[in-house]
């Protein structure tokens, strides 16, 4: 098989992000109990590395590579506070996945008044 059609076949990106979800799972068969601190920053990092050396390399432009490094850690930061407030994974997963949705639809919003799309109410 040559190159370009291999290439039209296998998604890198999604090939990084299937690799890096077998880390994670790997990380959590390997250490039941959960993973200490320089563990769990390891595993984070080495993630981080692979999803934005792929994008890079996929021609990426470096200020979306950016965006997603400061988003990853973001979240990276928003999980470790929660989970060191809150007492069980499953409320700190609820409450994070709240906070996303919640920013995801503000933007969308936001694009959509950005882009002229939304008329005003008191134009009717």
């Amino acid at each position: 098989m040559t190159t370009e059609v291999l290439s039209r076949r296998v998604d890198p990106t999604l090939t990084a992000v299937g690799v890096v979800a077998l880390g994670y799972l790997a990380t959590l068969v390997a250490l039941p109990s959960g993973p200490s601190g320089p563990v769990l920053l390891a595993v984070v990092a080495s993630a981080l590395l692979v999803l934005a050396g792929t994008e890079l390399a996929t021609d990426a432009t470096v200020r979306s590579v950016g965006a997603f490094l400061l988003v990853s850690l973001s979240l990276t930061a928003m999980t470790w506070v929660l989970s060191t407030v809150v007492e069980t994974l499953a409320t700190t997963m609820v409450l994070l996945a709240g906070g996303i949705t919640l920013c995801s639809y503000g933007l969308h919003r936001y694009e959509l008044v950005a882009l002229g799309l939304v008329g005003d109410p008191d134009e009717r």
